[in-house]
C-alpha cells in the first residue's frame, strides 16, 4: 500500500520462512487449544453440574409416599423387635439370621 515503486517483496531464506511459518502455526494452535479449554470450562461452570434424572425421581417418590398416608406407611415399615433381644432391621434392610 502506499507508494507503488517502494512496495517491494522482502527476500528471506527457506529456513527463516519455514521457522517463521511453523512458529506462527504452533503458537496459533496453542492459543486455539487454550481458547477451547477456557470456553469449555466456562460453559460447564455456567450450566452447573449434570443432573441425574434418577436422583430427582427418588426424593419425589419419597415425598409422595409421606403425603399419601404417612401413618399407614410408618406402621408397615416399623417391625417390632423379637423377644430374643434383637433389634428390628432399619428401613428396607433384610433381617439377619
Amino acid at each position: 500500500m502506499g507508494d507503488i515503486p517502494t512496495n517491494v517483496y522482502t527476500q528471506q531464506s527457506k529456513k527463516n520462512f519455514l521457522f517463521t511459518m511453523l512458529g506462527e502455526t504452533v503458537f496459533m494452535l496453542c492459543m486455539f487449544g487454550y481458547f477451547l479449554c477456557v470456553t469449555a470450562a466456562y460453559s460447564e461452570d455456567m450450566h452447573g453440574p449434570a443432573k441425574d434424572p434418577n436422583a430427582e425421581a427418588a426424593p419425589a417418590d419419597a415425598a409422595s409416599n409421606k403425603t399419601k398416608g404417612s401413618a399407614k406407611s410408618n406402621k408397615s415399615q416399623a417391625k417390632p423387635a423379637s423377644n430374643s433381644g434383637e433389634q428390628a432391621p432399619a428401613g428396607d434392610a433384610p433381617a439377619e439370621e
